[in-house]
């Protein structure tokens, strides 16, 4: 949505590289993946808010939402995997 936001969602992404198998790093790597899904919440409130006040169209709207939708879905597979290993 905003700069700001990509620069954060960039660096908590970032997390996901630097994993490794010690408890320490996979308890760093969920506290990002859920920082996002947190991230991406606020995203998808921010949209609807923008849609209501007529900034942005349905059509951009739904645009949003399905970005919103991979990001969340890749971080929810990035979770289980950790939950696996």
């Amino acid at each position: 949505m905003s700069n700001e936001g990509e620069t954060i969602r960039q660096r908590l992404e970032g997390a996901e590289q630097d994993a490794c198998a010690t408890p320490e790093r996979s308890s760093v790597l969920a506290k990002r993946v859920e920082l996002i899904r947190e991230l991406a919440r606020v995203e998808r409130q921010t949209a609807v808010q923008l849609r209501n006040q007529g900034r942005i169209n349905d059509e951009v709207l739904r645009e949003l939402q399905y970005e919103l939708d991979l990001t969340e879905t890749k971080y929810a597979l990035a979770s289980r995997r950790m939950k696996r290993d």
